[in-house]
C-alpha cells in the first residue's frame, strides 16, 4: 500500500502512483502525522508490504477518511472479510 501526506506534491504522487499502480494508494494523514507514526519529523510518501499490518492501518485509515474532506482511499482489492450472505431470507455467515 502506498501512503501518500495530504500535503504531497501531486507530481511525487503521480510518479509514485504510476510505479505501483497495482497497489491501493491512501492520502489521509499530513506528513507530520505521517512522520509522527515512523518516529521522524516528516514524511512525504511511505510504502506498507501486504500483510495483517497492512489490512488493519489500511482499515483504519478509510475510517479516519470519512472525518477529512481532502482525504482519498483507492481500495484496490478489498482484502476485507466477506460480509455475511443471503440465503433463504435468513443470513448466513461463510468463510
Amino acid at each position: 500500500m502506498l501512503l501518500f501526506a495530504l500535503d504531497a506534491a501531486e507530481g511525487g504522487r503521480r510518479k509514485l502512483a504510476a510505479l505501483g499502480r497495482e497497489l491501493p494508494s491512501v492520502s489521509v494523514l499530513t506528513a507530520a502525522e505521517l512522520g509522527a507514526a515512523f518516529g521522524r519529523e516528516r514524511i512525504v510518501h511511505a510504502a506498507i508490504g501486504g500483510g495483517p499490518l497492512c489490512g488493519r492501518l489500511r482499515s483504519d485509515l478509510a475510517r479516519l477518511a470519512g472525518f477529512r474532506p481532502d482525504a482519498a482511499v483507492d481500495r484496490g482489492i478489498d482484502l476485507a472479510p466477506a460480509e455475511p450472505a443471503f440465503e433463504g431470507g435468513g443470513i448466513e455467515a461463510h468463510d
